[in-house]
């Protein structure tokens, strides 16, 4: 009778699913969040300077981070009129 084995035998496709979801939905959902904010930062202080943060260096993305972080604010909220 043979022994289980102590290691699974994965296919390559199943290796890649586990490396895609190896970040929870919570993180990946804060990520999405942080990199449209710092978009949404560096379009208003910075309009001249596109967008595309792949082509990017990171000289630079480490200068708008250190700009970035002090003065980032909570996005004011939204107020309504109560109906009485």
């Amino acid at each position: 009778m043979a022994t289980p084995s102590r290691f699974a035998d994965l296919l390559r496709q199943e290796i890649a699913g586990l490396v895609e979801e190896k970040d929870s939905k919570n993180t990946q959902s804060a990520t999405k969040t942080a990199l449209f904010t710092l978009k949404a930062f560096c379009g208003e202080k910075y309009p001249d300077k596109g967008q595309n943060f792949d082509e990017i260096s990171k000289e630079e993305l480490n200068e708008l981070l250190v700009d970035f972080y002090p003065n980032a604010r909570k996005k004011p909220e939204k107020t309504t009129r109560r109906q009485h």
